[in-house]
């Protein structure tokens, strides 16, 4: 079942979710208000809303992985009509479906990363690319998630948003990159696990839900990842940059 909300003048269809529409509404609007406290800037309402618009997305393939996973784990059989389980009574059911949209998941979340950094040069000018054609991002190098961004940041004697970079790169950022990386790189997911099924000597299916590298339940690292990115924009904007525009 899907929900129509329309944000900012423009009509979006997502999927039921943890987070209902005026959540995140209401985290944009806390966002504008200490962001826009001394005056407005267009090209700045512009980058904020780009957030929205890449929250909004993150959310939509969330929900669209939850609903993905109840769907099978509740009717497996109607998914398996061409499965044949022959003598060994044990299959791994690749959804390629489910597959795709964690796949959008990993890109859409590493982009609000992006996204947030071109909001953050309007405070932090050295953090602009040196390339004009290269757009601002959440830099980094080989296995260290936004290493030049911080780099930058601890030069401007921004220590506080550095370091709390440093500590949400170690958290959860550094993995989810990597993630993103691989299917970049190698077009699949290292080591995930789709759905196995076992066929049972009653007929019933038992059925395991799929798992991300790290042994996590898909939907549950999705959800985590999602909640931390929230934190991360609130922190961010209201407690970091709220205080510098003060």
């Amino acid at each position: 079942m899907t929900n129509t909300y329309k944000i900012k003048d423009k009509l979006l269809i997502i999927g039921d979710g943890r987070y209902s529409n005026e959540e995140i509404m209401a985290l944009y609007r806390e966002i504008e208000n200490h962001i826009f406290r001394s005056e407005f800037n267009e090209d700045l309402n512009a980058c904020l809303d780009d957030c929205l618009h890449k929250i909004k997305a993150t959310w939509y393939h969330l929900s669209t992985i939850k609903q993905e996973v109840e769907e099978i784990m509740t009717h497996p059989k109607h998914y398996l009509q061409q499965q044949v389980f022959q003598s060994y009574p044990k299959i791994e059911f690749q959804d390629n479906r489910l597959i795709y949209e964690i796949e959008a998941f990993l890109f859409q979340v590493k982009s609000n990363l992006d996204i947030i950094v071109q909001v953050l040069t309007f405070f932090y000018p050295n953090l602009k690319s040196e390339n004009a054609d290269r757009p601002n991002g959440f830099d980094g190098k080989k296995r260290l998630a936004g290493y030049k961004t911080i780099e930058k940041l601890t030069t401007a004697g921004e220590a506080r948003l550095a370091d709390y970079f440093k500590g949400e790169v170690s958290d959860w950022i550094q993995e989810m990159v990597d993630l993103r990386n691989t299917v970049t790189h190698k077009t699949q997911l290292e080591n995930y696990q789709s759905f196995l099924i076992t066929e049972m000597l009653s007929n019933e299916l038992e059925i395991k839900t799929p798992l991300m590298p790290s042994g996590q339940k898909v939907e549950v690292y999705c959800q985590l990842v999602f909640d931390k990115l929230l934190n991360f924009y609130r922190t961010v904007f209201v407690d970091i940059i709220g205080e510098y525009k003060k």
